[in-house]
């Protein structure tokens, strides 16, 4: 399917990137799934053509995905989905520095997800028109 947008989820719990893969890829996304900050990067720089990024906000050991998601976004425009298993006020603020489409507590219902991705997609789409026709 030419059509087929592609998620890079990054996540370092291996049963949720299990969990989620199959759920994305049930909606008809192609997911790449990496465990840190540090090959997130590396995807995105070798990779053309992803649609969206899901970030996992705590991802162990190395980058966090707050810092990841600020080094991405110097070089690319990808709207980027937050994923935590916590919504804490500080945390909050952090993500909204980074002009994040979103946020998805993790252990919410996978249909959020989905919805999350749907629409910060359209919103990231409508953001790419509207400076288009900005710039001439």
């Amino acid at each position: 399917m030419p059509d087929t947008k592609t998620i890079l989820l990054v996540e370092d719990e291996d049963l949720l990137v299990i969990l989620q893969t199959d759920w994305l890829e049930r909606l008809g996304f192609n997911v790449i799934a990496v465990s840190s900050g540090e090959k997130a990067i590396k995807v995105t720089q070798t990779t053309p053509g992803i649609d969206l990024i899901l970030m996992d906000i705590n991802l162990g050991p190395g980058m966090d995905g707050l810092e990841t998601a600020s080094t991405i976004l110097k070089d690319h425009d990808i709207p980027v989905v937050f994923l935590s298993s916590h919504m804490g006020e500080e945390i909050m603020e952090e993500t909204e520095k980074i002009t994040p489409y979103g946020y998805v507590v993790k252990d919410g219902d996978m249909s959020v997800l989905g919805a999350s991705v749907n629409m910060a997609m359209k919103l990231h789409e409508a953001h790419r028109v509207l400076k288009k026709k900005e710039s001439g």
